[in-house]
């Protein structure tokens, strides 16, 4: 399990790299001007992309905060809840508490239950608002089969633009993952411009 764990710590290290890109996106947000839409997706990208990541390992309390910062941006990329100081500030505080979580989950030890929760249910209202219906997903999945439990994961993965960049292989992640079972992946195309506008060091695929 060393490559499992080596792989682990690498999505340590990418979070709290996303959470430190995220705050300064957030800082940089003038409320008066309101906020660019590509800031926000760019938001949104990294809350998701620790969403998926901590679906993959079942940090669970991970994946349940971040769903309800992740419901928050989403309304707010749609325009149905502006960019005021008190979404910021909410959002802000949502990425202290998700490297709090992060660091206890690197150390091996539990989330507390009541961590973020009234943060939660401010984020949460937030996004209701906005008309967002929040479900709290499921990390993990399991079922009999033959008298064994089967665990089923559901992971999302969307890459940073850049990725490729820095040497990263979006594709050793899923050689990774199939080390330990089986692996359906689905792409998302959404966001693969026209060919003439695609450049070949930028990741567009995501799954």
């Amino acid at each position: 399990m060393a490559g499992f764990d080596q792989f682990k710590d690498t999505y340590f290290n990418e979070c709290f790299e996303l959470l430190s890109k995220m705050e300064e996106m957030l800082l940089g947000i003038d409320v008066d001007a309101g906020a660019d839409l590509e800031v926000l997706n760019a938001i949104f990208r990294c809350i998701h992309s620790i969403k998926g990541g901590g679906g993959a390992f079942g940090l669970d309390e991970i994946v349940s905060f971040t769903h309800i910062a992740e419901a928050l941006l989403d309304v707010m990329r749609d325009g149905k809840v502006p960019a005021t100081q008190g979404a910021i500030d909410a959002l802000l505080r949502s990425v202290d508490v998700t490297s709090q979580m992060i660091r206890l989950a690197r150390e091996g030890k539990p989330v507390p239950a009541e961590m973020g929760k009234d943060l939660a249910a401010e984020l949460n209202a937030l996004a209701v608002a906005g008309g967002q219906t929040i479900a709290v997903p499921k990390g993990r999945a399991a079922a009999k089969k033959n008298d064994e439990v089967v665990k089923f994961y559901h992971i999302s993965f969307v890459p940073e633009r850049s990725m490729l960049l820095s040497g990263n292989e979006p594709i050793f992640i899923i050689r990774e993952l199939k080390k330990l079972g089986k692996v359906k992946v689905k792409t998302d195309i959404s966001t693969v411009p026209a060919l003439h506008e695609i450049e070949p060091d930028q990741a567009y695929l995501a799954i």
